[in-house]
């Protein structure tokens, strides 16, 4: 295991018992094969049974993290998803926050986009709504298990007269566009959208007032757990507010060098069984 500029810090968190774990999911409790480390549910059942909370905090849809929550066993929690976006429980499906991008905004992005050549997905009452499926869109629906809903026209899909505020927007290219991308959103829209990378070919666009460590906290609050008690475990840019905001922050081995070096602890990569390693570290170390 690799240790980041302030394990110090680690040290003296990890001496706080940890209530609550949040994970994120690509690259996290899932490889780069979408698959789960065999070492990865025997720890959260663990850490469940000895009366731990445990979430998913993740870019994805509702529809498309709910499925991973059902199979590592986690219960009716509330799953953050979009990004923050919207926190929904994993079974009853009762949503306590949801907060869409502004439809005047959506459609700016959308213009954007379009001018500059990129695909554009809208994520719109949990469905992936496309003007077409292209191959940017099977690649996506690949990874997420989801199907897409081509609409023709994504401007005239998100007309004032229709209501239909998008949860999240997102494009698939390639790194350097991306990052061409990412610049011309934040020029032209400032702090109306929050856009940010999680992948280095996805740029993820959200409400600004969106982030995953704004639904953890709220979520924390709701369970009665302080900040200090939570454990959080991610690998990409979208992860770093959470990795900074909990307790404890713990980056995945496979993460960029930024995210290592602004977590408290660096674990294994997700195929060597570095999620479970960490919470073992964490949460179950000294318990029978």
């Amino acid at each position: 295991m690799g240790r980041a500029d302030h394990w110090g810090d680690a040290e003296t968190a990890s001496e706080t018992r940890i209530r609550l774990i949040a994970l994120d999911l690509d690259g996290t409790v899932l490889d780069e094969n979408l698959r789960i480390h065999p070492s990865t549910a025997p720890a959260l059942k663990k850490a469940l049974s000895s009366g731990r909370f445990v979430t998913i905090v993740t870019g994805r849809m509702f529809a498309s993290a709910r499925r991973y929550a059902h199979e590592l066993g986690l219960g009716d929690v509330p799953l953050v998803t979009y990004n923050g976006g919207l926190i929904r429980t994993a079974i009853s499906g009762h949503t306590y926050f949801h907060r869409p991008v502004e439809l005047p905004v959506a459609r700016g992005v959308a213009e954007l986009t379009r001018d500059q050549g990129f695909s554009l997905n809208l994520y719109v009452d949990d469905q992936l709504i496309v003007a077409e499926v292209n191959d940017r869109a099977r690649f996506y629906m690949t990874i997420a298990g989801v199907e897409a809903h081509p609409v023709g026209d994504l401007i005239d899909y998100l007309g004032e007269d229709r209501g239909r505020r998008p949860t999240k927007m997102l494009v698939v290219d390639e790194e350097a566009r991306i990052q061409e991308l990412k610049r011309s959103v934040e020029e032209r829209f400032g702090k109306d959208v929050y856009a940010v990378t999680s992948y280095p070919y996805f740029l993820e666009m959200m409400n600004p007032g969106v982030s995953k460590s704004r639904a953890l906290d709220a979520l924390a609050r709701g369970l009665g757990v302080a900040r200090e008690e939570i454990l959080a475990i991610g690998d990409s840019f979208n992860d770093l507010d959470m990795l900074e905001y909990a307790g404890v922050g713990v980056a995945m081995g496979s993460a960029p060098e930024e995210v290592k070096a602004r977590a408290d602890y660096v674990t294994g990569a997700t195929g060597e069984g570095g999620l479970a390693a960490a919470i073992e570290r964490f949460v179950l170390e000294g318990q029978p």
